[in-house]
């Protein structure tokens, strides 16, 4: 999703094409593919080309790194191609990309194939739990980057809570004045149009006291610490840390409330 979404985002008035293939590659001993060195094995190969905009190489060399981003202020927040890395790598995989300016972008994805069905698989007793698994409490969670809105709802979702998303603060701050016993937790991020997390953590606290917030941000100071634990903010978290953190977060906040 993140890859398509940047590849739409760099058509020329949303005018272009944008191609999504799925192959199978099968990487042997001595080869290197362009992904960059892997083990030999079965990989499923995922491509998605656009013929927009395109990249300069100055621009390439930095576009994995996080909060990094060449779009105007409010339209990004430079962690798209940075989670895309995160999870790709996290799966065993690889991921590489070409572009020319004003000939389009072609990102090449390879994760590695099972060689048995998942029924069959066993987890590892030993190995440590990441995140608390949830029990169907309902979680707010509001951010304006509808890129994070969808996969931090299914971070959670598929941590067994409840999540009810919102890209606009206000919308978020109605939902739970109309049913304030209805949620046990909210997650939002800090730099929004009309409200900042901040904002809302008071305008919450003023409606239900008791209701716990964890507070996401891109850039964390020491201020915004301070600020966050007078209104009663149960965390803060780096938002670049989202994917891994953001679970063992609310299962620690959820278990001291």
């Amino acid at each position: 999703m993140n890859l398509c979404t940047n590849a739409w985002q760099a058509l020329e008035g949303g005018v272009g094409c944008i191609s999504v293939v799925l192959d199978a590659a099968l990487i042997g001993d001595g080869v290197t593919p362009r992904a960059g060195l892997m083990p030999p094995g079965r990989y499923a190969h995922v491509q998605v080309s656009d013929d927009g905009t395109g990249m300069g190489a100055a621009v390439q060399a930095h576009v994995f790194e996080p909060f990094f981003t060449t779009k105007p202020v409010g339209r990004g927040t430079g962690l798209g191609l940075a989670v895309v890395h995160g999870i790709v790598t996290a799966h065993g995989g690889a991921i590489t990309m070409n572009s020319t300016p004003g000939r389009g972008s072609t990102f090449d994805v390879y994760l590695p194939l099972l060689d048995a069905p998942v029924d069959t698989m066993t987890i590892d007793p030993v190995a440590p739990q990441v995140s608390v698994a949830g029990q169907g409490q309902h979680v707010i969670y509001v951010d304006d980057d509808e890129v994070m809105l969808v996969m931090v709802q299914h971070l959670l979702q598929r941590l067994g809570y409840r999540v009810s998303g919102f890209a606009d603060p206000q919308a978020a701050l109605t939902a739970i004045r109309e049913q304030p016993r209805a949620f046990d937790l909210v997650v939002t991020d800090f730099n929004m149009p009309g409200l900042s997390g901040l904002q809302l953590a008071a305008a919450l606290a003023a409606l239900r006291v008791d209701l716990p917030i964890i507070l996401s941000s891109g850039y964390v100071t020491e201020d915004m610490r301070t600020q966050a634990m007078r209104l009663g903010v149960r965390g803060v978290l780096h938002k670049e840390n989202t994917l891994d953190e953001l679970g063992k977060l609310v299962g620690r906040v959820l278990t001291r409330n």
